[in-house]
């Protein structure tokens, strides 16, 4: 990918909010990612092409996709899960798609998926779907990794927590629950 392509990417693509993954694409270089929530699937083509332009061409990518796909209500675009992994394939990427809402999805597949270099939940996901998975997130993250979330809502922008930071609120919202 061209360096004005990046360019395009980092600091002019539509939405404006999705700017800072690809920024942090760029200075980080993940191998994993995992993605909650996929809007319409641009977000993630447009993650895999600034990212397979960063990495050697014998490189290993892995992409995992939680989102209902196929069982979306009515009034969000239609995303299937037999073209989701068509295009991804199309990118060259080892991809697992989980089908489900992340607030079930997540907890039943996380010890599977686990290792993520890069986490980014859309902000379809509420603050109250994701009080039941902050506690399994840090599952899915590795020391070095970054969760991207865009707290209010979609098109707000994105929030970069380290893996401690996840793992606090993990503690936390598990105290929430015992108590």
């Amino acid at each position: 990918m061209s360096w004005l392509k990046n360019l395009s990417l980092t600091h002019f693509s539509k939405p404006k909010s999705d700017r800072p993954i690809y920024r942090w694409i760029l200075q980080h270089q993940p191998h994993s990612i995992m993605e909650v929530g996929l809007d319409d699937g641009s977000r993630a083509e447009k993650m895999l092409q600034v990212l397979s332009a960063q990495l050697p061409a014998d490189a290993v990518l892995k992409y995992t996709g939680v989102d209902p796909f196929d069982s979306r209500p009515p009034g969000q675009p239609t995303l299937l899960l037999k073209s989701t992994h068509q295009m991804l394939s199309r990118h060259g990427v080892k991809a697992r798609l989980i089908p489900g809402e992340p607030s079930f999805a997540l907890p039943r597949y996380c010890n599977s998926v686990g290792g993520h270099d890069l986490v980014v939940i859309s902000g379809a996901a509420s603050a109250d779907e994701m009080q039941s998975v902050w506690t399994v997130l840090p599952r899915v993250l590795n020391d070095q990794s970054a969760l991207l979330w865009q707290p209010q809502g979609p098109n707000s922008d994105f929030v970069v927590y380290s893996r401690d930071h996840v793992v606090e609120l993990g503690e936390a919202n598990r105290s929430k629950r015992a108590a």
